[in-house]
């Protein structure tokens, strides 16, 4: 079981929401759906959530019509049902919102995979791009920032003192170090909406990355190839994606 976070204004206040594996677009072949597959999400209510019952009907509303841009020019479907099995199980509780890895979530159906710490009240821009990223690890899209390919000069001393020296391992672990060639990927994109915000202060150049409010071109353009159904794609040694000519 993989358990990834959503990004946060910083990089540096994140670790009290939530737990990320290794990262880049896309995440690990093993956390892959099967091809065709048309993923079952299912919203849970039990009587401890902080939202109303109106406030649920809404919130889960919202979610849907946002989850449906995962859709738009992939061959990726949701069905989104009130019982029975789920692949995807979303909860509503103030904990910071975060996600199971694709086919590598929680199999226990009591189990949620998703929690979104989103509601009614919840601006529209960030509302979306909370839905959008961790829709993208439902999908088995990992965090952009410790691509193999990131530059990203990381002032890790500013990082270790953000996050307490006492969660050294963390930020070792979860930010610095690089995920391996093996995972599935695209180019580096600092725009997509798997990356975390990146501001100056955890830089020893002074770089930033914005906090990203859409999916980006890559973003769609991996999905697309790893669930097309007769995907036109080769992957290489290394899980570099190859476009092939059309037949």
């Amino acid at each position: 079981m993989k358990l990834v976070l959503i990004f946060v204004l910083t990089i540096s206040n994140i670790f009290n929401i939530g737990i990320v594996s290794n990262a880049g677009i896309i995440g690990k072949k093993e956390c892959v759906w099967p091809r065709g597959k048309i993923l079952q999400v299912k919203f849970m209510h039990p009587p401890d959530t902080p939202l109303s019952q109106d406030e649920f009907h809404e919130t889960k509303n919202r979610v849907q019509e946002a989850a449906l841009e995962w859709t738009k020019e992939t061959p990726v479907r949701f069905n989104f049902i009130e019982s029975g099995d789920a692949d995807i199980r979303v909860m509503f509780r103030k904990k910071g919102s975060a996600s199971e890895m694709g086919a590598c979530a929680n199999l226990d159906q009591n189990h949620e995979t998703m929690n979104l710490d989103i509601g009614p009240a919840t601006p529209e821009k960030t509302f979306q791009s909370t839905v959008w990223h961790e829709f993208g690890h439902a999908l088995g899209l990992d965090h952009e920032m410790q691509h193999p390919e990131s530059d990203i000069a990381w002032n890790v001393t500013r990082l270790y003192e953000g996050y307490g020296y006492k969660n050294k391992d963390f930020v070792d672990a979860q930010i610095l170090e690089k995920m391996k060639d093996t995972n599935l990927k695209t180019t580096y994109d600092s725009s997509s909406i798997m990356h975390y915000p990146v501001p100056a202060h955890d830089t020893l150049d002074g770089r930033v990355v914005n906090e990203n409010f859409k999916i980006s071109r890559l973003d769609k353009e991996l999905i697309r190839n790893v669930y097309r159904i007769k995907p036109q794609i080769k992957i290489d040694e290394s899980g570099i994606c190859h476009h092939l000519s059309e037949t």
